[in-house]
């Protein structure tokens, strides 16, 4: 994180507040709360941690949408996986997408908590 941070550059990093209850693992929760903490280390960068909601009955759904949305993502699209296949790493990109677009839609309310 701390490499992409230096060749990127970016000016706000938008991370996902995991619930409780979500479904997702240990380890994808373990590295979300690490990217968080290296984007709050660095003081020149506004670290945004903010809650997504699933507003589609599932993750591909979700991703279709989006692309049609946005469609340089269409080449993208995850593959709807069977139940013995592991997910499709490209479906973090959907999700990062959905954040960001559930952030623009309404700035000003997660942006305020975010400074402070």
């Amino acid at each position: 994180m701390r490499k992409w941070l230096a060749r990127f550059e970016p000016d706000v990093v938008i991370t996902e507040a995991i619930p409780g209850e979500s479904r997702k693992g240990d380890r994808s929760r373990a590295i979300t709360a690490a990217l968080a903490r290296v984007a709050r280390d660095k003081a020149d960068l506004l670290d945004v941690t903010m809650e997504r909601v699933q507003a589609f009955p599932n993750k591909y759904d979700e991703a279709e949408a989006l692309a049609i949305e946005f469609p340089e993502l269409e080449p993208y699209l995850p593959k709807r996986r069977r139940l013995w296949e592991t997910e499709s790493p490209r479906t973090i990109l959907f999700e990062a997408v959905a954040l960001a677009k559930l952030l623009f839609a309404d700035p000003a309310p997660v942006m305020a908590r975010a400074m402070g």
